[in-house]
């Protein structure tokens, strides 16, 4: 959720030169620290079945985000000819695996805890 704020502040401070360098950096950071989080995390969790693939995969997805979410920025700039509509791109392309993060929470029968007993 924090970096989707980043992504939105970005894009509202975009008009000035002060602000893009200042969010340039926070949403550097952000992403570093948070993507960094976010494949620990899913490494701890897979621990006790797959720790390597579960590595490998969340790598993976970050790497094709890297690839795909510049690339249609990039169409969409292109399109509507407003270079902050990137940073909305970036923003909206945050808040889908929120979104699901979110939703699949609340659909979950069994959490992390009851699978991670189960494997054993």
């Amino acid at each position: 959720m924090v970096l989707i704020g980043v992504w939105v502040l970005a894009a509202l401070t975009a008009h000035t030169l002060i602000g893009v360098l200042i969010m340039s950096a926070v949403a550097g950071a952000g992403a570093f620290g948070i993507g960094s989080t976010l494949i620990a995390t899913i490494v701890q969790t897979a621990v006790p079945t797959a720790p390597r693939i579960a590595g490998a995969l969340a790598t993976t997805a970050f790497n094709i985000g890297a690839v795909l979410g510049p690339a249609t920025a990039g169409l969409v700039v292109n399109c509507t000819r407003h270079t902050t509509t990137a940073l909305w791109c970036g923003a909206a392309f945050t808040a889908t695996p929120a979104g699901v993060v979110l939703v699949g929470r609340r659909l979950v029968a069994c959490p992390v805890e009851q699978v991670r007993a189960d494997a054993r």
